[in-house]
């Protein structure tokens, strides 16, 4: 991943927003990306106590330890699979929905 500074479409995860301000990214052992998700921080940290305490971890200061961005965004590298992660943040959008079978007196014969 080192050097990498574009997600090619094929390593886009759902979701992508092009309007975001961070990526997720998700990597193999080799380092090699799986999946990025970029994101709004925001939308995260009011959702999830997790990201926002994430978050709020001080990042570095010095231009030697600067943060890692690609595409104008910071990286998050996540050690999740990536259908999970995306599980997750489409969660932390779109709420969850329970889905149940109706009780059967609702059902027409």
């Amino acid at each position: 991943m080192d050097g990498v500074r574009f997600i090619p479409p094929s390593s886009r995860g759902d979701p992508w927003f092009e309007d975001g301000n961070i990526i997720l990214l998700v990597e193999d052992d080799d380092r090699r990306v799986l999946k990025a998700f970029k994101v709004h921080r925001g939308v995260l940290a009011r959702q999830s106590e997790v990201f926002e305490t994430m978050f709020d971890i001080p990042q570095p200061t010095s231009s030697v330890d600067s943060v890692e961005q690609i595409d104008g965004s910071p990286v998050v590298r996540m050690y999740d699979l990536p259908n999970e992660l995306s599980d997750l943040i489409k969660a932390l959008y779109d709420g969850v929905w329970v889905v149940q079978p109706l009780p059967v007196w609702c059902h027409s014969d």
